[in-house]
């Protein structure tokens, strides 16, 4: 199910302007106030408040990722809907993985900035074979371990991309031993764990952190009794965030465009 497009009104965008700077060098995004509240809880705090960034209708975030912020924001904002990316099968792995760390860091950005639907939207953006395939590839001696450091570095301890991550890693060994889960296959999977804490020596400075976070992830969800074999066989929602009184975008209507 698609989320909604916006169709967007006058009354909608309003006329009143504000401009974010993203990052170190202080790029600046110019977004229309109005919309850009309605659509996130957390500029509306910034933006409506005593401080001075309501009364100077501006906001510096010099630790956020302008890259990230540039590449999503916007469309998200206007559009609800995330950019377009090459995902295709004709794409190599590291192709393929360049594409969807412009993703990851997406989710960073939505996940700091508590922007749940965001965050919803780029996980569902993960189609069961093209995550299969990345997440094979990252799993097959880990080549690209830093990706999942990388993850665990930028996310919280109850984020849903290290779950998605990790179930992801538990299917791949899987696939690799017959089809077995991993409740059925309890020894192999101590050997890869070990391999997978073994990855990372040596590639981050908090590596003792990303270790015990990830170890605990993966030996907790792959005791989960309610895990299928993929996680594409999950529950649309079971890798989403909704905070108190959230409506999921997937069930919001299909084909339906929601006027601003």
């Amino acid at each position: 199910m698609a989320p909604m497009e916006l169709k967007l009104s006058a009354e909608a965008l309003g006329t009143e302007v504000v401009t974010i700077y993203v990052g170190p060098d202080k790029k600046p995004f110019v977004f229309h106030k109005r919309i850009l509240c309605d659509r996130s809880d957390y500029f509306s705090k910034a933006l409506n408040s005593g401080f001075i960034e309501a009364k100077e209708n501006s906001i510096y975030m010099p630790e956020d990722d302008a890259e990230a912020f540039d590449f999503g924001m916007a469309t998200y904002i206007y559009q609800n809907k995330l950019p377009s990316l090459s995902l295709d099968q004709g794409l190599s792995s590291d192709e393929m993985l360049a594409q969807l760390k412009k993703l990851y860091r997406l989710f960073y950005l939505a996940e700091k900035l508590c922007m749940n639907e965001l965050c919803n939207m780029v996980i569902d953006s993960f189609s069961g074979c093209t995550a299969r395939r990345i997440c094979a590839h990252i799993y097959t001696g880990f080549a690209e371990s830093e990706t999942l450091i990388e993850i665990y570095q930028n996310t919280h301890t109850s984020s849903k991309l290290r779950r998605y991550m990790v179930l992801n890693i538990l299917s791949s060994i899987n696939s690799m031993e017959a089809g077995l889960r991993w409740r059925e296959n309890g020894p192999m999977l101590k050997i890869e764990f070990q391999k997978s804490i073994d990855s990372f020596k040596n590639k981050a400075a908090n590596i003792a952190l990303v270790e015990s976070a990830f170890g605990y992830d993966f030996i907790r969800l792959m005791g989960d009794p309610a895990i299928a074999l993929f996680p594409d066989e999950l529950d649309a929602c079971y890798f989403h965030t909704h905070g108190s009184g959230e409506i999921c975008h997937l069930s919001k209507g299909e084909d339906t465009d929601a006027i601003l």
